[in-house]
Parts: structure tokens; sequence; C-alpha cells
């Protein structure tokens, strides 16, 4: 939802959108679905686990009605089941701010928000439903019920973030790494935001990359001092909620870092470790 100045009502179906990837004080978020083929997965069958949530999610949603996208966030999830409980937030422009109680299984979500009257007085809910990908990301599409009887659409996508190591086998040197609101889209497209923390070749960037089954791939651009620090990560993910591979950096140029290689491993947490 937008703020309340912007309501318009209709019956437009959403479309996606096209946004930058953003670092807002310390939380990672991809601002955009354009890379993602958005769709509802069928309900699992009655003996399939559901998967387990992390604790926290981030991504973005936007408003096809209103032409609007914005930062959302899942916090305080609890999970009994396949019963999902916690708190979504929405960032303006966007409003819709409150508690939520839904449904997860294998491969589908689905859940109701009932915003505070603080933050969307003209509402009365928003139901999101999606799909819920290998990785553990979800998206799909919401809309959201307004007093006034009209309606607003939207698509929305969000991911968990990873925390974990990367080894140069070139300098025997070993690093933090993350990755945040890592989502993944119906066409195997991976989108997220890579963290390398506290050596000299550190730096946040975009990623992108694809997943076929357990296979996964994604290469980041780094800017340092001038220089361009091409990371490539070819890897496994594994059913324990890891991912782990061999990692390749490209000189960035004639006057930047030499190539190096090594080893990395990343495991969800759903926390944000400080920059």
């Amino acid at each position: 939802m937008t703020k309340c100045s912007r309501f318009r009502t209709g019956d437009r179906r959403p479309r996606g959108s096209s946004r930058p990837l953003a670092y807002l004080g310390g939380t990672l978020v991809v601002l955009g679905l354009s890379a993602l083929a958005i769709g509802v997965a069928p309900e699992a069958s009655a003996g399939a686990p559901p998967v387990t949530l992390a604790k926290s999610y981030t991504g973005s949603a936007h408003n096809t009605t209103a032409s609007a996208s914005g930062v959302i966030t899942m916090n305080g999830i609890t999970q009994n089941g396949r019963a999902i409980a916690g708190t979504f937030t929405f960032q303006e422009p966007l409003v819709g701010t409150g508690p939520f109680k839904g449904t997860i299984t294998a491969t589908a979500v689905a859940f109701t928000v009932v915003p505070t009257a603080a933050s969307c007085p003209e509402c009365t809910s928003i139901v999101f439903s999606g799909r819920v990908w290998p990785i553990v990301s979800m998206s799909g599409t919401w809309v959201a019920n307004l007093k006034s009887g009209g309606s607003q659409y939207g698509t929305w996508g969000i991911g968990s973030t990873w925390n974990g190591t990367l080894h140069s086998v070139t300098a025997d040197k070993t690093t933090a790494m993350g990755i945040g609101a890592l989502t993944q889209g119906g066409n195997g497209v991976l989108v997220g935001t890579l963290v390398i923390y506290g050596n000299r070749y550190s730096g946040v960037a975009t990623l992108r990359g694809s997943v076929r089954g357990t296979a996964v791939r994604f290469a980041s651009n780094i800017g340092y001092h001038g220089c361009t620090l091409q990371y490539a990560f070819v890897g496994t993910l594994s059913t324990f909620g890891g991912m782990s591979g061999t990692w390749t950096r490209a000189q960035g140029g004639p006057f930047c870092y030499a190539a190096e290689n090594g080893i990395w491993q990343v495991q969800r947490s759903g926390t944000q470790a400080a920059v």
C-alpha cells in the first residue's frame, strides 16, 4: 500500500517493477522484482513437511495500482508446523505495517497482514500469496482490501541473510562474507547483495546468478579504490540451509590487485552482521 494521499482503487493486475539495489543503515535489501518470475506454487501434499523459516526476511514490494515500490521486512517470525506469525513492515512510500498470520508448506506460502490504524487507516487487510523457493526465499502477489470496498494490487519478493567465510588459497587468508536478501525467481535467477568484510578487497555490491537444482552460480563486481574486483562463485546448495564452493577474482585492471581464488561457505541465518 502507498501513503493514504496516493490511494487509487482498481483491478489492474501486477506486472512487476524495476528498482536498484540499496544499502540502508546496515540492512541489505533488493529493490526490484523485474528479474524474478513471480508464481504461486500449488499446495504441497499433506505428508510433505513445511520449510523452516528464518527469524527475519528483507526484500521489496511493488504497488502496481499506484506505481510505487518500497522495502518490506518480516520480523519476529514464529512457526508451529505450517502455521506462521510475526510482524510485517512496509517502509515509505508503502504503508500497511502490522501483525501477520498464515501458513507455509514446502512450496507455497499464504498469509494476511492486518495493518495498524496508524500505518493505514483505510486498510482492512493485505493478503499475500506466493511461492517458496529452494533457497527458502519467497515471492508472489498481494492484494490490499480497503474499507471503501476497493482494492490495490502488487508483487513482492523477500529473502533471508546468509553469513559465512571466504578463504583465499592464493593469499592463505580468510575473511567474513555475507549475502543479504537473497531471492530466487521462477527461472532460476538469484538476486541479492554480496558483502565482503574486513580486508583490502572488501565492499558491498549487487549479486546476480542462478540456481539449477543444487548447483549455484553468482557473480558480483565490487569497486575498490578505482579498481573493479570481479568475483565469481560456483557452489552447491545443501539440504541443511548452507551453500559452499569455490571462487575466483579476476584482476581488475593493469594497476589493480592480482587474480586470486579460493573456497567459500555461508549458512542461512536470517540476521545481518554489522558491516
